[in-house]
């Protein structure tokens, strides 16, 4: 993203899980394509909740919570 910054904000990203794409099926398709790589999750636009530390480490730990609980018990 390469963008010059204008107050108000307009757009902020969301914690992983929480916008409108459909990662369960986004995934989904990769698995049911022979896909057995790494996911990565990458915090490069301004985040809802700023860029403090502790949102980062919030937003990470929630990305690992959401790939667990959706996507173990299905790569079996």
């Amino acid at each position: 993203m390469n963008y010059r910054p204008v107050l108000p904000d307009l757009v902020r990203a969301v914690p992983f899980g929480q916008g409108f794409i459909d990662y369960p099926a986004f995934f989904r398709g990769l698995i049911d394509g022979g896909f057995d790589g790494v996911a990565t999750y990458e915090m490069c636009s301004p985040l809802r909740g700023g860029g403090s530390l502790d949102n980062l480490d919030r937003c990470a730990a929630h990305y690992l919570t959401w790939m667990r609980e959706n996507l173990t018990a299905r790569s079996g």
